[in-house]
């Protein structure tokens, strides 16, 4: 929470029913991160709450007989797992990036090919832009909204997607996220999530590349991560 000068923290520890308190804070904002080993973070596990200004969206009037409900996702099953964190900057234009999901690099071959072009019409925050990303080698890509992508499908794969972003989009920022599982081409699983952000500046004609990588290497579909199972840490 802020204390005059910054902020300050303390941890505590729930009660068996969940249930915790802090004594003794003073200040303008709070925010409650909540963790537990065999856990991982979803939306929902961290919070922040606004005790002075009553017209924001976060403002919060403590009530005991409604306690605010944090959530949690259980492990159940993970197994052993490589993870890779990926980043790079990259040329925009004509020649693809290549990424071996496999082993988390960029190279001369991989599983996906990711085509980066900008167009000519502009708005005020950037350029039309777009991704095209094509499976390589006999791999496969599926998109996912799964919040956790713990279990990739067995069906739904395709070999290629174009994701657009027009300048005049009321939302419209040089950032394109993606999100998908991958069978890579020996045949094993992956997700893969990252984004693609046009550079502008001096740095115009590149773009920002950003990938994480949760791969199986048995060859299950399962794709449950526990960072006690990380192989290549």
């Amino acid at each position: 929470w802020n204390v005059v000068g910054g902020t300050t923290k303390q941890v505590v520890k729930t009660a068996a029913d969940g249930s915790f308190s802090l004594q003794g804070a003073r200040g303008k904002i709070l925010g409650v991160n909540i963790m537990k080993e065999g856990y991982v973070y979803t939306a929902e596990s961290h919070k922040s709450f606004e005790y002075a200004a009553f017209f924001q969206a976060n403002f919060h009037v403590p009530n005991r007989t409604q306690p605010v409900v944090f959530r949690l996702q259980k492990l159940t099953g993970a197994e052993p797992m490589l993870k890779y964190i990926t980043n790079a900057e990259v040329a925009a234009g004509s020649v693809p990036v290549l990424l071996d999901v496999e082993t988390g690099k960029l190279g001369a071959d991989g599983d996906l090919s990711f085509s980066i072009a900008a167009g000519q019409n502009r708005g005020q925050n950037g350029p039309d832009f777009s991704v095209t990303i094509t499976a390589m080698n006999g791999a496969a890509f599926a998109f996912s909204e799964d919040e956790f992508m713990f279990n990739a499908p067995e069906t739904g794969y395709r070999n290629a997607a174009n994701l657009n972003r027009l300048s005049t989009e009321p939302n419209y920022n040089r950032v394109q996220p993606y999100r998908f599982y991958v069978k890579t081409r020996s045949g094993k699983y992956a997700a893969v999530t990252g984004e693609i952000t046009i550079r502008e500046g001096l740095s115009k004609g590149k773009a920002g590349f950003h990938a994480i990588i949760y791969h199986n290497p048995s060859g299950s579909r399962n794709l449950e991560f526990d960072h006690r199972k990380w192989l290549n840490r």
